[in-house]
């Protein structure tokens, strides 16, 4: 798999990564450890990065407001500590709506190690859960550049190349009961063709690339093919990814009440096929 190309950028913040407290972890805990803190350390320091995302003029929402009595859920959080990963703090809300609309049919973008998959599985137990990522063998490109599509007009801009790197698909649910339920779908979710999944998603948990473009795309293409009144939620809802912010922000705008579930970087809208403001965003 190809890397990114390290940029002036990239080393200068490479070099800021190092630092007397990593050098005090190699002595203490090894090696091992602190090179995976110089790596967290790096994903953070972006002197050259667009500014953080106002996220106060998005308004919160409670959970209660959403579930009046959350139910209890069940969770796996073996794979809560991995960069990447939904810790428990976000997963038990997302488990909890989820839980509360019993859905029969979901639909994730962004299958990363298949943790949200899974515990989606084991809270709704007569849905089948379907999740989408890139497929293995996805070649990572340099960041911030378009990705290369054979549909015209589909050359949308990646982020988290370190993560798509990382990845290791299905890995919380291979080999597991709830695996039965579980359905990997292979592909760019910018053009993959969502329709041939049989079953009547109904709710729809957005998590790829998280990108302005992306956020945008995987919005309207789950709205393509929602049929009845369904549940959409996000994630990353947060200042460190200013183009989802920006996305719900322009959503909000046009009509759609959007709202963050307060405490979490998740964002939850109920919504129909038949509102106006859904018909006007799918005709743009």
């Amino acid at each position: 798999m190809t890397r990114p190309a390290w940029t002036p950028g990239a080393w200068i913040r490479g070099l800021l990564s190092i630092n007397g407290g990593i050098a005090i972890r190699a002595i203490r805990y090894g090696l091992t450890d602190a090179m995976d803190r110089a790596r967290q350390t790096f994903l953070l320091v972006d002197p050259f990065g667009a500014p953080s995302a106002d996220v106060s003029c998005i308004p919160e929402i409670d959970l209660t407001q959403i579930v009046t009595n959350p139910p209890d859920v069940l969770v796996d959080s073996r794979y809560a500590t991995i960069p990447g990963g939904l810790g428990p703090v976000e997963l038990v809300p997302l488990l909890a709506i989820a839980k509360h609309h019993n859905p029969r049919g979901v639909l994730e973008i962004g299958t990363f190690f298949g943790s949200t998959a899974r515990n989606l599985a084991l809270n709704l137990p007569d849905a089948r859960i379907h999740t989408t990522d890139l497929p293995p063998d996805f070649a990572a490109q340099t960041p911030g550049r378009a990705t290369e599509s054979t549909e015209p007009g589909q050359q949308l801009r990646k982020d988290d190349f370190h993560l798509i790197e990382g990845r290791r698909l299905g890995a919380a649910f291979a080999n597991k009961p709830e695996a039965d339920r579980i359905v990997q779908h292979l592909g760019d979710s910018a053009v993959y063709d969502f329709s041939r999944i049989p079953d009547a998603i109904t709710f729809f948990y957005v998590d790829g690339s998280h990108t302005y473009e992306y956020a945008r795309s995987d919005t309207v293409r789950c709205m393509e093919i929602a049929k009845v009144p369904s549940v959409l939620m996000w994630h990353d809802v947060n200042a460190s990814h200013p183009g989802v912010v920006r996305w719900i922000m322009e959503m909000r705008a046009r009509g759609l009440d959007v709202r963050r579930i307060r405490g979490t970087a998740l964002a939850y809208l109920s919504f129909s096929p038949e509102d106006a403001a859904v018909k006007r965003l799918m005709s743009r």
